[in-house]
């Protein structure tokens, strides 16, 4: 995947989490070389909608969002 597809995947992503009203996201974005982890991280950090962003504690290539 492409940043540019990862960025596209985690806003559909967080526009269904709003709409389900869940409080909670979980973004895959694999380990690789972390331009993908980046690109979302940055994507994310500049919804209104986020809350909080931080990576998950056992597992580098998994990211978890609150709305």
């Amino acid at each position: 995947m492409t940043t540019e597809q990862a960025r596209e995947a985690v806003l559909s992503a967080v526009n269904a989490a709003v709409l389900a009203g869940d409080a909670v996201l979980e973004v895959v974005h694999g380990i690789g070389t972390g331009r993908v982890r980046e690109a979302v991280w940055r994507e994310l950090k500049s919804l209104s909608v986020v809350r909080h962003v931080r990576a998950h504690p056992t597992n580098r290539g998994l990211t978890i969002v609150r709305l």
